[in-house]
C-alpha cells in the first residue's frame, strides 16, 4: 500500500472538492513555457485545479544526462533533495521510490550496480524504471512493465532498476480509482520521444486526477509510474524553485529527508 502523510489525510476532504470543482470547470491552465535549462533538460510548470506552478515537469534526454541512485544505505543516511544534489554534484532529482518503516528499504525492488536496497520484486507494483544499459544498443532509460515478456531478462540488462507502482501503463491505461487520497504526487514517466521526465504535482490530488491531467497536458506521455506520495513528494532542479511556496498550503513549505533518491548528472 501506498503511505498517506497526517497532513495529507487532514486536507483531503477539502482536496477532493477542489478537484471535483477544477474538473467541473475546465480543468488546467496553458502551461508557462518550456525552459532550456541546457542542451537536452527542459523545465516547465503548469497550472491545475486553479492554482498557478501546480505542475512541475523536467524533461529530460538520456542520450545526454545519466541516471544515478541516492541511497541512506550506501552508506549515507537520508538526507534532503538539496543536500544529496550537493554531495552527488546533481543537475536535478526526485523521489526514488516510497519508502518501508526502518527509513532506509524501498517498498519495491530497487538496485544500481552490485549495490541492492531491496532485492524482493513486489508483486504489487507494476513499473520498473531503467536506466545504463549494459548492452549500449539498448535505450539509455525506459519503463518496463510487470506483464510484459521476458521481464527477467530485461531488468538485467540494465545496472539501475526502480520499481514502483504504475500511473498510467503504455496502453494509456490508468489502473487507479477515481476516487482515492488527495496529497501531493511524484512520479517518473516516459514520453513517446523517449525522453524522461520527472513531474511533481505540489497540491493534493488523488492518482487519477493526476494521471487524467498528465494525459490532457502536451507532455505525450507513453507512460508513467508513481514513486511518491504525501509532503515527502518533491522534486529538486538546479537553479528552480518548484516548492509549493505558490500553492494551497505554503506554510507546509519544507524538505523530507528521503533515504532513496533518483539523480540526473551530466555524462
Amino acid at each position: 500500500m501506498y503511505r498517506c502523510s497526517p497532513r495529507a489525510r487532514f486536507f483531503s476532504a477539502f482536496a477532493e472538492l477542489a478537484v471535483f470543482c477544477a474538473l467541473w470547470l475546465g480543468s488546467a491552465l496553458p502551461a508557462l513555457g518550456w525552459q532550456r535549462l541546457e542542451t537536452g533538460l527542459d523545465f516547465a510548470e503548469f497550472a491545475f485545479l486553479e492554482q498557478e506552478q501546480a505542475i512541475s515537469v523536467l524533461r529530460i534526454d538520456p542520450e545526454r544526462f545519466h541516471f544515478v541512485l541516492c541511497s541512506a544505505q550506501a552508506p549515507d543516511g537520508a538526507q534532503s533533495l538539496p543536500e544529496w544534489a550537493k554531495q552527488y554534484d546533481l543537475l536535478a532529482a526526485i523521489n526514488a521510490s516510497m519508502y518501508l518503516k526502518d527509513g532506509k528499504t524501498s517498498t519495491g525492488y530497487l538496485r544500481h550496480k552490485e549495490f541492492v536496497n531491496n532485492p524482493r520484486i513486489h508483486r504489487g507494483f507494476g513499473a520498473f524504471f531503467v536506466a545504463s544499459p549494459k548492452d549500449p544498443s539498448l535505450p539509455k532509460a525506459a519503463i518496463l512493465e510487470r506483464d510484459e515478456p521476458d521481464l527477467f531478462q530485461k531488468l538485467a540488462q540494465y545496472d539501475l532498476v526502480v520499481q514502483n507502482f504504475r500511473l498510467i501503463t503504455r496502453t494509456g491505461r490508468i489502473p487507479w480509482p477515481k476516487i482515492g487520497p488527495t496529497h501531493p504526487i511524484a512520479s517518473v514517466a516516459l514520453d513517446q520521444n523517449g525522453h524522461v521526465l520527472f513531474i511533481l504535482c505540489k497540491i493534493p490530488v488523488s492518482a487519477h486526477a493526476l494521471a487524467t491531467e498528465l494525459l490532457r497536458l502536451p507532455l505525450k506521455l507513453a507512460c508513467a509510474m508513481y514513486v511518491e506520495g504525501g509532503f515527502e513528494a518533491e522534486l529538486f532542479v538546479r537553479g528552480i524553485d518548484t516548492s509549493d511556496e505558490e500553492t494551497l498550503f505554503p506554510f507546509l513549505k519544507m524538505h523530507s529527508l528521503l533515504p532513496n533518491v533518483l539523480g540526473v548528472r551530466s555524462k
